[in-house]
């Protein structure tokens, strides 16, 4: 689940499961979800309370995920998503490589750090104004 709003709010959104399982413990208490075991996964289904609420309460549920992603930018959601996976193929170098495997990757991640503190002290280009629009009229050049 956690996955999934991850990928559905283009990586905006990555709940902890501190949040979500208690949400779905609550959400089962009320009678609105089914939790069960599928395969050794906990998987989450509605009841038909459930279904009953989500259509009766739609327009103010909205779809979080959609909510969340649609206020960032475009680069940006797309840097989340590049630092989730550096922060994976880290993590596999940690439980998984040797110790000089981890020793070069702390080398890289802490010349990535770095290298991002550097950016951000550079001057910022100021963006180009838009062309005035054209009216048929003719433009004040005075300021």
């Amino acid at each position: 689940m956690i996955s999934e709003i991850s990928e559905r709010s283009g990586g905006v959104w990555r709940p902890s499961p501190g949040t979500v399982y208690p949400t779905l413990s609550q959400l089962e208490d009320e009678g609105l979800i089914t939790l069960d075991r599928l395969d050794g996964r906990k998987t989450a289904t509605l009841t038909d309370q459930g279904r009953t609420y989500i259509e009766e309460n739609r327009a103010q549920l909205g779809e979080p995920w959609t909510d969340v992603a649609g206020d960032v930018r475009a680069e940006n959601r797309t840097l989340a998503g590049v630092i989730a996976q550096v922060g994976m193929a880290a993590s596999t170098v940690a439980l998984h490589g040797t110790p000089e495997q981890a020793t070069q990757a702390a080398e890289i991640l802490e010349q990535t750090r770095q290298q991002l503190y550097g950016l951000m002290a550079q001057p910022k280009v100021a963006e180009q104004p838009s062309a005035p629009e054209k009216s048929g009229e003719p433009q004040d050049p005075t300021p």
